[in-house]
């Protein structure tokens, strides 16, 4: 079960913290050489550090996502130095949530949908071809529950991922020929270093929200990890359980999360 992915090259945008670095812990502990990109290097150091310290293959690799001569670059380095890429994360996201959208600086508008949504097809125009190549292979784009509800206050975001949801499905038909598995998971809020909260009121009926919530390496780590071992089913969006337990506790339409993969075409 743990060696499940050997053999297996990953690639993780985003990979210096929060859910990206826990996925690629996971996608480490089943046996996969993991690559984690960004443009922090020692963040990504120390999330391949770690993959090392666990027993695991990780490699951290500069990159700009928002930036194609960086992807480009990305791309031709994992070629020369692996010879394949099986599996790819697309993790790498931003936020801004300054307040409603007419307030919003004009300049603040690009970084989000540049790195969030532009980034997503810059990679996928990177790495598909290898993975067609090969014969096959997995992409997992990390969206968020705002691809799915409203987020006031935070609408260039929620944009951004309502946009890569759109992405996803489409590009899972593409590819979809080729054996390659595109799937998106869209997390509920989760306490990491991008969002950091304590949870909702932890000692009254939200301390179930707020358990989903506050430790990115339980619940999206168990989430990815059912996915991988299940070879995901492609064009459809995962909800972590996290997401589930906000929209219910909010009373947001709880009959759309049903088991993890609803309401979405695929």
């Amino acid at each position: 079960m743990n060696n499940v992915l050997n053999g297996r090259t990953a690639l993780v945008t985003g990979g210096g913290r929060g859910i990206g670095a826990a996925i690629a812990l996971k996608l480490a502990a089943l046996g996969a050489t993991t690559i984690v990109c960004g443009r922090t290097l020692a963040r990504l150091q120390h999330t391949a550090g770690q993959v090392r310290a666990a027993g695991g293959q990780g490699e951290a690799m500069a990159c700009d996502v928002a930036d194609w001569n960086s992807v480009a670059a990305l791309a031709e380095r994992v070629q020369k130095t692996f010879g394949r890429l099986d599996i790819m994360v697309n993790n790498a996201g931003i936020g801004w949530s300054g307040g409603p959208l007419h307030t919003m600086p004009p300049e603040k508008w690009d970084p989000v949908l540049n790195t969030n949504l532009r980034g997503v097809f810059y990679t996928i125009r990177a790495f598909a071809p290898m993975m067609i190549s090969a014969g096959g292979g997995d992409i997992v784009n990390i969206s968020s529950i705002a691809g799915k509800n409203a987020l006031p206050n935070g609408a260039a975001y929620s944009a951004s991922k309502w946009g890569l949801n759109g992405l996803t499905y489409s590009v899972a038909e593409e590819l979809r020929g080729h054996n390659i598995r595109v799937s998106v998971i869209c997390p509920g809020s989760t306490h990491t270093e991008f969002s950091p909260h304590e949870g909702k009121s932890p000692v009254n009926r939200r301390a179930r929200y707020t358990r989903a919530t506050s430790k990115v390496s339980r619940n999206e780590r168990r989430l990815f990890g059912a996915s991988t071992l299940h070879s995901f089913l492609p064009g459809r969006c995962f909800f972590s359980p996290a997401s589930v337990s906000a929209a219910r506790d909010r009373h947001d339409e709880p009959d759309r999360f049903d088991r993890g993969a609803r309401d979405c075409p695929g």
